[in-house]
């Protein structure tokens, strides 16, 4: 079975590292598991330590301002094979190669990183055939951001932006919705799995669509 270690490094400017689970990984995670790839999910800004690592393969999903830990990462470790994917990692692919990865993962990356690990080759018809995030993979009640006093978490309805501005870093100039019903099923399982009552839409651009 082919088996990957997905890590988040830490989140230092924002009010505190564990303000809502990076939803990035877990989307990852729920798709490789699909496909019966074992996946270990790290965050490092909850406590978790490279010390925790269980595979030899390593994925790092990071922003510009997680660089330097994600490349501190790949300097303290050795004979781990590295992949990178995230924001960061796909506008600016020869730094990170530069910096030890071995692979770049470039936009959304589920289909990509099953067809990097497995050479199987998926084509996806629409946003719903993507999992739920897998949350039972991170601790998830340890991240903390309320709403109006309410616990909160956050879910996305949509991916991408249909514009390329210039002052921005979405990853793709392409806009995907998920179904009204995929939307409504996950909130549903989330309040009754983890009684949340407050979410955070992290779309890049929720308002898009009016209707």
């Amino acid at each position: 079975m082919k088996q990957i270690t997905l890590i988040f490094p830490s989140s230092p400017f924002l009010l505190h590292s564990s303000v809502y689970p990076p939803l990035g990984i877990l989307y990852l995670t729920a798709f490789l598991k699909k496909y019966e790839i074992e996946v270990q999910c790290l965050d490092l800004g909850i406590g978790h330590t490279i010390d925790m690592i269980k595979y030899s393969t390593i994925g790092i999903s990071f922003t510009t301002a997680q660089r330097k830990e994600a490349y501190d990462i790949i300097k303290k470790l050795k004979g781990y094979h590295f992949i990178a994917g995230g924001p960061h990692p796909t506008h600016m692919e020869q730094e990170c190669l530069n910096n030890g990865f071995h692979k770049v993962i470039k936009g959304f990356g589920e289909t990509a990183l099953l067809e990097y690990l497995t050479g199987q080759k998926i084509e996806l018809k629409s946003l719903d055939d993507i999992p739920f995030p897998d949350r039972n993979a991170l601790p998830i009640k340890e991240y903390y951001y309320p709403i109006n006093d309410l616990l909160s978490t956050p879910v996305m309805t949509s991916r991408g932006c249909p514009y390329s501005c210039s002052f921005c870093a979405t990853m793709q100039a392409q806009y995907e919705l998920n179904s009204v019903d995929y939307v409504i099923n996950e909130l549903d399982y989330i309040h009754q799995t983890y009684e949340y009552k407050a979410f955070m839409l992290q779309d890049d651009l929720f308002a898009i669509n009016e209707k």
